[in-house]
C-alpha cells in the first residue's frame, strides 16, 4: 500500500455481532403456528411458540421478546385479555 492511501475505518474493526429478533408466537392452531414459525425462522428470526395465551403470558414472564406475534381469537384471548394484559406489562413490546 503507498503511503497515500488510507484502509476505510470499517475494514479496520469487524462488524459487532448482530442478535436476532426474538418473536413470541401465540396461536392455538398447531399447523398455522408451526408453519408461520417455519417462515419466521427462515428469515433469521429467532422463535418461541406458545399455543394459548396461559402459555404466551409464562413465556413473556421468563423471557425477552421483540416483538409479540398472538392470535385474537384463540383460549384465554376473551375480549383481546391476554393482549390487554401485554401491553399494560410490557408497553414496550410491539404487538
Amino acid at each position: 500500500m503507498k503511503p497515500s492511501e488510507h484502509i476505510p475505518v470499517r475494514d479496520l474493526v469487524p462488524p459487532a455481532p448482530v442478535q436476532p429478533i426474538r418473536v413470541l408466537l401465540v396461536d392455538d392452531e398447531h399447523e398455522f403456528r408451526r408453519s408461520t414459525a417455519e417462515l419466521l425462522r427462515h428469515a433469521h428470526l429467532e422463535c418461541a411458540e406458545a399455543s394459548d395465551a396461559a402459555e404466551g403470558a409464562a413465556l413473556l414472564e421468563r423471557d425477552t421478546f421483540d416483538v409479540l406475534v398472538a392470535d385474537i381469537n384463540m383460549p384465554g384471548n376473551r375480549d383481546l385479555e391476554f393482549l390487554r394484559r401485554c401491553r399494560a406489562d410490557h408497553p414496550y413490546l410491539p404487538v
